[in-house]
């Protein structure tokens, strides 16, 4: 309650210097619209369903990043538990590949894949995967080694052990990677949709941006914004909050 009284407080303020500056004029009209043009249009673009519409096709794509990102991750989660031989070779993966942006690969995926979804999903598959495994191998490394002893002991097979003592102990680490996973790719996703424009013809909400900029649509440009900001919380505090209800807190593994 606390919490969200603080931030609707500075949401308030916010408001009250935007009006204020607007009302002092210091910037045209025109590039700095007033709170209730912003707000009117932002519930036109609500109600026609185009902007409802682009922020699918964004969630869309980052899902599929998302989705291929876990898969892949558990694998190589796999892998590393089964062979220290293969831990060696996903550690120097993740030190080498994670550094880069996924605005650096943009170029080498326009030239391997096209302009379409498959660049985009690989570019966000980028973007997801490394700080995702480096939350999960901290989550391995951080588990007790009586939990595996207690597996050992018990004959599990390595699935089981994977199944039931790896993730679970891990769950902590995977869903902080995955808020951090899920905010590089939401901001990723947005500026490759301005660069790009449309990719596969589906438009998102970067390219509505940069439609809205070339009109000099600027109360369109700033409801696209809040609509951004708004999935960007409502996907931390509502999805993952959920989840860390439903497995980690459920567990009693947080005080």
């Amino acid at each position: 309650m606390k919490k969200f009284l603080s931030r609707f407080l500075f949401i308030i303020v916010i408001g009250v210097i935007w009006e204020m500056i607007y009302s002092l004029g210091l910037f045209h009209e025109l590039l700095f619209p007033s709170l209730k043009t912003i707000f009117s249009k932002l519930i036109t673009n609500l109600i026609d369903g185009g902007l409802f519409f682009q922020t699918i096709n964004t969630l869309t794509l980052i899902f599929k990043g998302l989705f291929f990102g876990i898969v892949i991750a558990l694998i190589m989660m796999s892998l590393s538990l089964s062979s220290k031989f293969f831990r060696g070779i996903i550690d120097n993966l993740v030190v080498f590949l994670n550094p880069i942006p996924g605005m650096a690969i943009f170029p080498l995926c326009i030239l391997w894949f096209g302009f379409g979804n498959i660049s985009m999903i690989v570019i966000l598959l980028h973007s997801v995967l490394w700080g995702l495994l480096i939350n999960i191998f901290a989550g391995v490394d951080a588990i007790p080694k009586i939990y595996k002893e207690i597996g050992l002991n018990l004959e599990l097979s390595k699935t089981r052990m994977l199944k039931d003592i790896y993730i679970p102990a891990c769950m902590p680490y995977i869903i902080s990677g995955l808020k951090a996973s899920v905010a590089r790719a939401w901001r990723t996703a947005i500026a490759i949709e301005i660069i790009a424009g449309v990719m596969a013809n589906n438009a998102g909400l970067g390219w509505l941006m940069t439609y809205q900029r070339n009109t000099l649509d600027m109360p369109g440009l700033f409801s696209t914004v809040i609509i951004i900001m708004i999935v960007g919380i409502l996907l931390e505090e509502a999805v993952f909050n959920a989840l860390e209800k439903a497995t980690i807190k459920k567990w009693g593994m947080t005080g």
